[in-house]
């Protein structure tokens, strides 16, 4: 996440490896999958992490409506990457972590092994507890 291009609410920025050289950053066209429409990525911070292979992003989206719009709150994400780096798909959301109403899901993370989630969720109360829980 990065706001140096002068964007107040960040950017998620992608910078590749080629030969040993770090390529210049670029944002993120990150889109996630709500319903039948897909929305670009919105909030300020996504609190991304990918798997070690370089297989899968995790991240947090702000909870949307089916025309995009806020509706409150945080969910999380998964998007599938390509060897390049770059997302194949929409993110579909992590329907099974996500809590209804005003709570917001954070921070997600895999085990080394890729069998458990762990992230964050305040349950909408605004006092945060970690999670552990089986990827299906």
């Amino acid at each position: 996440m990065s706001t140096r291009a002068g964007n107040t609410t960040g950017d998620l920025v992608w910078s590749g490896m080629l030969d040993g050289a770090v390529t210049t950053p670029a944002v993120l066209d990150l889109q996630i999958q709500v319903g039948a429409k897909t929305c670009p990525r919105t909030g300020d911070d996504a609190t991304p992490w990918v798997t070690s292979a370089g297989t899968l992003l995790l991240f947090r989206n702000e909870s949307l409506d089916d025309t995009c719009n806020p509706i409150g709150g945080f969910d999380l994400y998964a998007v599938p990457l390509s060897s390049t780096g770059l997302p194949t798909a929409a993110g579909v959301a992590l329907s099974a972590l996500n809590t209804s109403g005003m709570s917001a899901e954070t921070d997600p993370s895999l085990s080394q092994d890729s069998c458990w989630i762990y992230y964050a969720s305040d349950g909408g109360t605004a006092d945060f507890d970690l999670y552990r829980a089986a990827r299906n």
